[in-house]
């Protein structure tokens, strides 16, 4: 079934195991019509980064649960490397994520493009448009948020990037951290729309260039799955235009 050889990476299917795939995606879909038919629930499972989940994501999946009583959702947050892995084993159906693994079995779509912005705590003096000179590293709270906003940061801001005040990985935490005094933090703009609705903490622009994050829509090339995936894209672009951001570009 399996192309095998010493040092070899990727998984490559010998002409037999394309076949065997094949009608083993055919067996799930013909699986799934029939669970549809008699009733009976579907689990359908999405990865997606954190700050996806925790504000994007979460809307997007009250409108889908409402719209399919019969479509259990099971939701992760793997990191890069493991969603791409489990996509390819079948242990995923979609992902949510900014940094892809670009394999030939699987479809990257890009759905969404976002400015980065500044967050801060309300006792901060910022201009309405910080400058990157006003930025004291130390009160940083710092999340490596995609590859070339990590490398930007590195580079612009040179010995002093590896230690801002606090490094996190979660939402959770950079919010909770933000709250104390003089901090501020880097973040995009779906992730600066939901954190000022807390009312405690205040958005600036910059009014300098940090690249822009671009969240992808990963899936199997030939998903069975395919109208769900597109029912939840459609969710996705319904909650980012009901925020009315213009930091946020949609590209689906």
């Amino acid at each position: 079934m399996f192309v095998r050889g010493k040092g070899q990476r990727k998984i490559v299917l010998t002409s037999e195991g394309e076949q065997f795939y094949e009608l083993a995606i055919k067996y799930t879909d013909i699986v799934n019509r029939m669970l549809e038919i008699g009733g009976k629930k579907i689990c359908f499972r999405v990865s997606s980064v954190d700050s996806m989940g925790a504000f994007i994501l979460t809307p997007v999946y009250e409108k889908f649960i409402f719209h399919n009583p019969n479509i259990v959702l099971e939701i992760s947050d793997l990191d890069d490397e493991t969603v791409y892995e489990n996509i390819l084993k079948g242990n995923t159906d979609v992902a949510f994520y900014t940094n892809i693994k670009k394999l030939p079995e699987i479809e990257h779509v890009p759905i969404f493009s976002e400015k980065m912005v500044l967050v801060c705590s309300k006792d901060n003096d910022f201009d309405d448009e910080v400058k990157l000179t006003d930025l004291d590293i130390r009160n940083e709270i710092y999340i490596p948020w995609f590859r070339p906003f990590k490398r930007w940061h590195n580079i612009q801001f040179g010995d002093r990037a590896s230690s801002p005040h606090i490094k996190v990985e979660l939402v959770s935490q950079l919010e909770y951290f933000l709250g104390k005094e003089k901090k501020w933090a880097m973040v995009p703009g779906t992730v600066a729309e939901n954190l000022v609705k807390s009312k405690s903490f205040v958005r600036k622009k910059l009014s300098f260039h940090v690249p822009e994050r671009t969240v992808f829509c990963s899936y199997m090339i030939n998903t069975p799955n395919k109208n769900i995936i597109e029912e939840i894209l459609k969710y996705i672009k319904e909650v980012i235009l009901e925020m009315g951001d213009d930091s946020i570009e949609l590209l689906i």
